[in-house]
């Protein structure tokens, strides 16, 4: 007996009108964290699948492998793919060379060149960031939030992105 044919609903996300899947699809696993990693023509096809399927919600970071995950998201998004997708996309996290450690950041160097790194690694102007997201740690980098939107509108401006939002929500709101 064949499978009935998925049928993934979609919703409103915000007040701009963009138009999401209720379901998205957290690629973090594909790259880092839950065990080896995993074959990259599998982790395309599975990425391919899920867009077949409706799924037009697609979560990474630049701290996942550490920028493994934007990079595969990348090829996977290439051959029109990318049309079909909304893309969010985080950064904010330093890891350490190979000790482990973590550095949150949020000054306005390390936002640039953590937005340029993304754009590069996603394919600039092959993709649409949803959330160019900076996780701030609990009473660090105030003030930021201005920075932040600041390089979103830089983005906007000088590359055929589309940023449709851009998130300041705290790293503790995340781990606790």
């Amino acid at each position: 007996m064949a499978a009935a044919p998925v049928t993934v609903p979609h919703m409103k996300l915000g007040s701009q009108g963009l138009e999401v899947s209720a379901l998205g699809l957290g690629c973090m696993g594909m790259s880092a964290y839950y065990g080896p990693t995993k074959p990259e023509p599998d982790m395309i096809a599975l990425i391919h699948h899920a867009v077949a399927a409706g799924v037009t919600l697609l979560d990474t970071s630049d701290v996942y492998g550490p920028h493994t995950n934007e990079i595969l998201l990348g090829k996977a998004l290439q051959g029109g793919v990318r049309e079909k997708v909304q893309l969010a996309t985080k950064f904010g996290i330093r890891l350490g060379a190979d000790d482990g450690t973590r550095e949150i950041r949020g000054d306005p160097a390390y936002v640039r060149a953590a937005c340029e790194g993304s754009l590069k690694r996603l394919g600039r102007g092959l993709h649409r960031p949803l959330l160019p997201a900076s996780h701030r740690h609990k009473g660090t980098h105030r003030g930021h939030g201005e920075d932040i939107h600041f390089h979103a509108q830089q983005i906007k401006f000088h590359t055929d992105t589309k940023v449709q939002g851009v998130s300041l929500a705290p790293i503790y709101f995340i781990t606790e």
